[in-house]
């Protein structure tokens, strides 16, 4: 598999490595994953290979859950409204 990383998270990663407690990224990645996914996630990382998951999938995912909780997802000026009426302001 390949993935294309932005810089910061490139240097995040050679970092990591740097310290010799990963053998590879593909070993710090999974790591990663096995630390960070839900523990009731079915998915399962191959022995030995790094995996990803993107940052859209990740968003996605949030996205669901936020949603099937009943919690409105609100835009920009929605938002700022909510704070508004909080504070007592009018937008």
């Amino acid at each position: 598999m390949t993935i294309e990383l932005d810089r910061e998270t490139e240097r995040l990663i050679n970092v990591e490595l740097g310290t010799g407690k990963y053998r590879d990224a593909g070993a710090l990645i999974e790591a990663a994953l096995k630390h960070y996914l839900p523990r009731g996630d079915k998915r399962q990382v191959p022995a030995g290979r790094g995996a990803a998951v993107s940052n859209a999938e990740r968003f996605q995912a949030l996205r669901g859950r936020i949603e099937q909780a009943g919690i409105p997802l609100l835009d920009d000026q929605q938002l700022r409204e909510e704070i508004g009426e909080r504070k007592g302001v009018r937008s």
